[in-house]
C-alpha cells in the first residue's frame, strides 16, 4: 500500500473518530442547567393572614446545536415545595403543568400565629435532554437534575382579640336598671390568631376561650352582683391573648327606687279610726326601700305634729318613732305619713275622726223644800272629755221649759254652776192643798252637741204666819157652819 492511501485511510478515520466525539459531546450536554429567575415571598403579614409565594425558574440553555444536530432541554416535573418554618409552619406547593423551559408559579400560605418564619425551598430539579442525532444514530434522550434553593424571611404579627358582644342582663350595651336588681355580665372575641382567650370582667376571672383561628370565644357568665344605691357603675370588659388585650367600657345606671309604706298605723290599725274626744292617739310607720338607704319618717296634719324621725338601718323593714297625741276637741283629721330616702318619698293618707262625747254633771245640789220668801242656793258640777269645751248651764227652775239662767263656765273639760235663786222667785202655794211642787231641769251643754240634763224638785210652802193665819180662819169658818146647822 502507497503512502498516499494509507494517508488517506488515516485521515478518512479520523474524520470519523471527530465525528464521533462531536456528536458524544452534544448529547452528554454538559452545560444544562437551571435558573432561578425569581423568589418572591411576602415579607410581613398579621396572623390570620396569607403570604403569597411566587416562583419562576427556566433551564438554560434552551436548546444548543452541534455536529450531530440540534439538542432540546426542557423541565419534566413541575411541582414545587416549599416549606414555611416557624410558631405555626407547614409547607405549600408551587405547580405549573406546562412542561416547558419555564415553571411559573404561584400559591398562597395562611398563618395563624404571630412570629419570625422562614420561607424555603431545595429541590432537584429533572431536566429531559433530547438530541436530534445526525449518521442514522436516531433520537438520544437525557434524563438529569440540577439541584436549585432559595429562602425568604416573614414577619407575622400579632393581632388583638376583637370583642364582639360584652353583655349586661343579656344587653350587648348599657343598661339601667331599678336599684336592688342583680346584674350578670358575660362576653365574647374573636381572633385570627391560634390563641387561647383569657376573659376577665370587672376584674373577676370569666374563663379561658379555645384558640381555633377565627373561631368565637365566649367567656363564662359573671355575677356582679346587687347594686342597692342608685348611681352610675362602670363595668370593664378585658379580653387577652398571649400578646395583648382589648378592652370595652359598658354602664350600669342604677335609677332610685322610692320607699314603699308597709304600714301607717294609728293606735295600731292599719287604716282609719275613729276615736271619742279625750283620746290619746298613737302614730307609727315602716316602709321598706330596695336601696341601701336610711329613712326619714315624716307624721303630720294634726294639731300635734309634725312628728320627724329617722331609721337609719339600710336593709330589710325601717320603723319610725313611736309618737301620741291627745285629741281635746272634735273634729276630722287627715293624717298623712311619708316616708323618704335621699332621692324621693312616698305619702300615704289616713283619717282620724275624733268624735264628740257629752258632759255628764256629776253633782247637784237644788232639792228640798223652801218658803217663797227664801232665797235659794243652788250649785252644780259637770266634766268633759274635751278638754277645750266651754260648758254651758241652762237652768230651768220651775220647770215651765223657760230657761231662767244660762252660766256659761268651765274649760278644761269640767265646769261649776253655782248661784241663788231670789226670794219670791216662786209664789205662795194656794191655801189647799197648801204648798207646790215644781221640777226643774238642768241641760249642760258642751257646745258641739252633746248634752246632758238632770231634774230636780223643789216644794213650796206658805210662810209661818200664813199657816197660822189660816188655820184660825178655818176654825172660825167650822164655828160659824155649825151655828148656821142649829140654827136650821
Amino acid at each position: 500500500m502507497s503512502r498516499k492511501r494509507v494517508f488517506h485511510v488515516l485521515a478518512g478515520c479520523s474524520a470519523l473518530a471527530a465525528t464521533l466525539l462531536m456528536t458524544a459531546s452534544a448529547f452528554a450536554d454538559a452545560q444544562t442547567g437551571v435558573v432561578l429567575n425569581s423568589y418572591n415571598v411576602t415579607s410581613t403579614i398579621n396572623e390570620g393572614q396569607a403570604i403569597s409565594i411566587s416562583l419562576q425558574y427556566s433551564v438554560s440553555p434552551t436548546n444548543e446545536s452541534g455536529p450531530a444536530g440540534t439538542t432540546t432541554h426542557r423541565l419534566t416535573s413541575n411541582s414545587v415545595t416549599h416549606n414555611i418554618t416557624g410558631p405555626a409552619g407547614g409547607s405549600a406547593v408551587t405547580s405549573d403543568p406546562d412542561t416547558a423551559i419555564t415553571h411559573s408559579a404561584s400559591t398562597s400560605f395562611t398563618i395563624v400565629q404571630d412570629g419570625a418564619y422562614t420561607v424555603s425551598f431545595s429541590d432537584a430539579i429533572p431536566i429531559n435532554v433530547v438530541e436530534n442525532s445526525s449518521f442514522g444514530l436516531g433520537s438520544n434522550n437525557l434524563n438529569t437534575t440540577r439541584n436549585l434553593s432559595s429562602s425568604r424571611n416573614v414577619t407575622v404579627l400579632n393581632v388583638a382579640p376583637t370583642i364582639t358582644s360584652a353583655t349586661l342582663n343579656g344587653t350587648n350595651g348599657n343598661i339601667s336598671i331599678p336599684e336592688g336588681s342583680s346584674v350578670s355580665a358575660q362576653m365574647s372575641s374573636t381572633d385570627p390568631g391560634a390563641d387561647a382567650q383569657t376573659f376577665t370582667i370587672n376584674g373577676n376571672a370569666a374563663g379561658v376561650g379555645g384558640s381555633t383561628p377565627g373561631s368565637t370565644r365566649t367567656s363564662s357568665v359573671v355575677n356582679l352582683g346587687t347594686f342597692n344605691q342608685d348611681g352610675v357603675v362602670n363595668v370593664n370588659f378585658n379580653v387577652a391573648d398571649d400578646d395583648t388585650s382589648t378592652a370595652l367600657n359598658r354602664t350600669v345606671t342604677i335609677t332610685n327606687v322610692a320607699p314603699t309604706i308597709v304600714s301607717a298605723l294609728l293606735n295600731g290599725t292599719n287604716g282609719n279610726i275613729t276615736v271619742p274626744e279625750g283620746s290619746t292617739v298613737t302614730f307609727q310607720a315602716s316602709s321598706t326601700d330596695p336601696g341601701a338607704d336610711a329613712q326619714t319618717f315624716t307624721i303630720s296634719g294634726t294639731p300635734g305634729g309634725p312628728y320627724v324621725s329617722t331609721d337609719s338601718a339600710t336593709s330589710g323593714t325601717r320603723t319610725s318613732a313611736l309618737s301620741s297625741e291627745l285629741f281635746a276637741d272634735d273634729g276630722v283629721f287627715n293624717v298623712n305619713f311619708n316616708v323618704a330616702d335621699d332621692d324621693t318619698s312616698v305619702d300615704v293618707g289616713r283619717t282620724l275622726t275624733v268624735q264628740n262625747v257629752g258632759p255628764t254633771i256629776t253633782s247637784i245640789s237644788l232639792s228640798g223644800t223652801y218658803s217663797p220668801n227664801a232665797a235659794i242656793p243652788f250649785t252644780a258640777s259637770a266634766t268633759d272629755p274635751g278638754v277645750n269645751d266651754v260648758l254651758t248651764f241652762s237652768w230651768d227652775f220651775d220647770g215651765d221649759n223657760v230657761i231662767d239662767l244660762v252660766d256659761v263656765v268651765g274649760s278644761g273639760g269640767s265646769g261649776t254652776s253655782a248661784g241663788t235663786i231670789p226670794a219670791f222667785f216662786f209664789p205662795s202655794p194656794p191655801e189647799n192643798p197648801g204648798f207646790t211642787v215644781y221640777n226643774g231641769v238642768l241641760t249642760v251643754d258642751d257646745g258641739d252637741g252633746g248634752v246632758d240634763t238632770v231634774n230636780f224638785s223643789l216644794t213650796i210652802i206658805p210662810e209661818p204666819s200664813s199657816f197660822v193665819m189660816a188655820g184660825f180662819a178655818a176654825v172660825a169658818g167650822l164655828l160659824a157652819l155649825r151655828r148656821r146647822r142649829r140654827n136650821a
